[in-house]
């Protein structure tokens, strides 16, 4: 890949690194060399590799001949050995994908935003989603927000403070409305696939989880990615029957939680861990 077509910068997880199993097996010394061959492998013209060669990798890394030699079998954990004298750093390719697929998913929304503009008869929404109320209704639960304790999805609705008092911080305010709870519905139930329940109440307690999750990912584009991703997993549309799960559907509450493994959901669907095969 050419210099000015690569990408500056991949996303990085502190939670998924620390519980990297590879990881917890490095010393601090192999984890800096870790990160150095990282940094180079995602400036080569093939991105998320590196020539399996003692010699450059010993000068990559900054280790040198004889440090490298007590370090490398640690440190090549983290890689993946093709048969062509290529390492391969597979999380650094699945970075390269999604950003591109990103970049291809906004081209696309460009494109559909000057159709819709351009083209008045068309919906401004999409295709109609089912509510979320009567997708709950239907999965045989009652819904988890009563009217009297909800508020109607607006421009106008206040922020509500946490307990305590103070207000949860928010991501940052963009000049197009990006940054608030009511624009993080409003791209959920705009962007991701029919099958999801659409919000259509923001009560104050989803209000205070969704700025709490804006503060942690205020970029858009996360959240853009995320909705992408649900479009590639048929488990996360409910079209599979997973045992366990019954007829699991991604809810825009469930993206707002941690998994049993103590990792954001979002962060899941982000890195593509539900993508079918």
């Amino acid at each position: 890949m050419k210099r000015r077509e690569r990408p500056p910068a991949f996303q990085f997880y502190p939670d998924n690194y620390l519980s990297d199993p590879n990881v917890e097996m490095m010393s601090l010394e192999e984890q800096g060399a870790n990160w150095r061959l990282i940094c180079h492998a995602w400036k080569q013209e093939d991105i998320g590799t590196l020539p399996n060669d003692d010699t450059m990798l010993a000068a990559l890394s900054r280790l040198g001949p004889e440090r490298w030699e007590a370090c490398k079998k640690n440190v090549l954990r983290a890689w993946d050995a093709a048969q062509d004298g290529i390492l391969i750093q597979k999380r650094l390719v699945r970075e390269l994908r999604k950003q591109q697929e990103h970049q291809k998913a906004r081209q696309l929304g460009g494109k559909l935003g000057a159709d819709r503009r351009w083209h008045t008869h068309r919906s401004p929404m999409g295709h109609p989603k089912v509510s979320h109320k009567k997708q709950m209704a239907k999965d045989g639960f009652s819904s988890p927000t009563p009217p009297s304790s909800s508020t109607a999805v607006t421009e106008s609705t206040p922020a509500v403070p946490a307990a305590g008092g103070t207000d949860e911080p928010t991501g940052e305010l963009s000049d197009n409305g990006w940054g608030t709870p009511e624009a993080l519905v409003e791209l959920y139930n705009q962007k991701t696939p029919d099958e999801c329940p659409e919000v259509t109440t923001l009560s104050p307690a989803r209000q205070i989880k969704a700025k709490k999750y804006l503060a942690m990912f205020s970029e858009r584009e996360f959240w853009d990615q995320v909705c992408v991703e649900i479009h590639h997993s048929k488990f996360l549309r409910g079209l599979n029957n997973t045992p366990g799960h019954g007829k699991f559907v991604a809810s825009f509450d469930w993206l707002l939680t941690k998994g049993q493994d103590g990792t954001e959901n979002a962060v899941k669907v982000y890195e593509g861990q539900y993508r079918d095969s």
